[in-house]
């Protein structure tokens, strides 16, 4: 009987996250695999997509990474994930004079079993697979700080909405980004309670990883090591479980570089478009773009992220978190800089913003301790009204898929298919366009900035007059 009751009470700790990740992945794979993806798209894939399986097919058929003839073969017409046009090569010259792609590899590694296994298709089941597991982590962040039942419905919403669900089946880096964001902060958010050196290495092994996908998601693992050492308890020998394997990854990662770009290693690492380097052109106004620009920000295609602004602050009586909480800030602020300095930090042809989409999982966990909070009738009402827009947005992007896409344009495309001409100059005046920059915008931008510190600071206020409330 002992065993029993055991077991149900097993069974009822992993019923709710097995509930995240199987109605992430069930909707993920339907909406893929049997929903037509709508009006818009040229191709079956977007921007870099086609590339990283270009690189795929050229492991699994030739085991290699000389790109020189699977551009020109034409297999991307016949694998059927690009049917139109021509398909540019990505590719570079490496060491001793080949040719390889500018793109880092490890996703095209990723995703070569499920290619190997059914095709594009097979590949982007393991990108919603990934999706997935990211949402299961997600949750698992936001109950340390909320109730189950709340921080169930905040993941499920925010992962079922733009623009999670957009990129659930999409093959780019930032996907796998997401999931070792996530997975990484909860193996050492489990610390604090004392977690074994099992959450270390999950920690270490998500922070090792990270720049294998991408260069610019070493800021990432830069924020994982210094959320480790901060919520690590006791001896601090044990850290040897984090650090080992992020070492050994940056050692491997050199190695590998130099053998495809040769003795050159920052111009490998820092490939960008073939030209050999990240920043440049209308820098840095993408900083504040990402989340504001109406044609390529985060608010105006998902507006209830506007509430992670007031999740973001925690006042100085939360001692119990005081040590630690300052990472979530830090690392949304220098990942924002690094990234809003692209020279394209639009992203490419991608929905937007495919450069924030990484930082999703602590914007999930701000959102849900505001939604964990709230009291008073019209907060909401303001919630629900920013929730209801969301969805619809959602719903007309897969219509309209091309409206998201992170293409040079000076309004929002998707507001634009649902609205007409005629929202477009009311959406003028609450989002800025940064390309080009206009003297409103900059107007504009100095509303949002006010605005913005007034949400915090109130926010401040309130925990600051409610200390018994979470991250006591």
């Amino acid at each position: 009987m002992e065993h029993l009751q055991g077991a149900l009470r097993r069974a009822r700790r992993h019923r709710a996250p097995l509930i995240v990740f199987g109605a992430c992945l069930g909707l993920y794979l339907v909406l893929y695999l049997f929903v037509p993806a709508g009006k818009g798209l040229l191709t079956r894939t977007l921007g870099d997509e086609p590339h990283y399986l270009v690189i795929t097919q050229s492991v699994l058929r030739d085991g290699d990474l000389t790109l020189a003839d699977d551009y020109t073969s034409g297999d991307y017409y016949r694998e059927g994930y690009f049917a139109e046009g021509t398909l540019e090569p990505h590719v570079t010259s490496g060491r001793d004079g080949r040719v390889v792609p500018w793109h880092q590899v490890m996703t095209s590694l990723v995703i070569l079993p499920g290619y190997a296994a059914a095709g594009y298709r097979g590949a982007g089941a393991t990108m919603a697979l990934i999706m997935s597991a990211a949402a299961l982590f997600t949750f698992l962040i936001v109950k340390m700080f909320t109730r189950e039942r709340e921080a169930a419905v905040v993941t499920l919403f925010l992962f079922l909405t733009y623009p999670l669900l957009a990129y659930s089946h999409l093959i780019y880096p930032e996907v796998f980004a997401v999931f070792l964001l996530a997975a990484g902060t909860w193996g050492a958010l489990k610390l604090r309670s004392g977690g074994g050196w099992g959450y270390l290495l999950l920690s270490g092994f998500a922070a090792a990883l990270l720049p294998h996908f991408h260069s610019k998601f070493i800021v990432l693992s830069a924020a994982l090591a210094l959320l480790v050492v901060l919520c690590l308890p006791g001896s601090r020998w044990r850290l040897v479980y984090f650090f080992a394997p992020v070492a050994a990854s940056l050692v491997g990662l050199a190695l590998w570089t130099w053998y495809l770009y040769g003795s050159n290693i920052i111009r490998g690492l820092t490939l960008s478009g073939g030209s050999g380097g990240f920043f440049g052109g209308d820098s840095p106004w993408g900083i504040p773009g990402l989340y504001l620009d109406r044609a390529w920000g985060l608010l105006p295609y998902a507006p209830l992220y506007v509430a992670l602004f007031a999740g973001i602050p925690l006042p100085r009586t939360r001692i119990a978190v005081r040590r630690w909480w300052f990472c979530i800030p830090a690392t949304v602020a220098v990942y924002t800089l690094v990234v809003g300095c692209f020279k394209e930090w639009h992203g490419g042809a991608a929905p937007v913003p495919r450069y924030l989409v990484p930082l999703l999982p602590l914007f999930v966990l701000c959102v849900g301790l505001v939604v964990s909070g709230v009291k008073k009738r019209w907060a909401w009402i303001t919630l629900a009204a920013l929730a209801l827009v969301q969805v619809v947005l959602t719903v007309f992007a897969r219509i309209y898929p091309a409206a998201t896409l992170g293409l040079p344009r000076t309004r929002n495309e998707l507001y634009h298919f649902i609205f007409g001409d005629s929202f477009l100059s009311l959406l003028e005046r609450l989002f800025p366009l940064f390309h080009p920059i206009t003297l409103m915008s900059l107007a504009l931008l100095c509303v949002w900035v006010v605005f913005l510190a007034v949400l915090i600071s109130a926010r401040r206020s309130y925990l600051k007059a409610t200390p018994g409330e979470m991250l006591s």
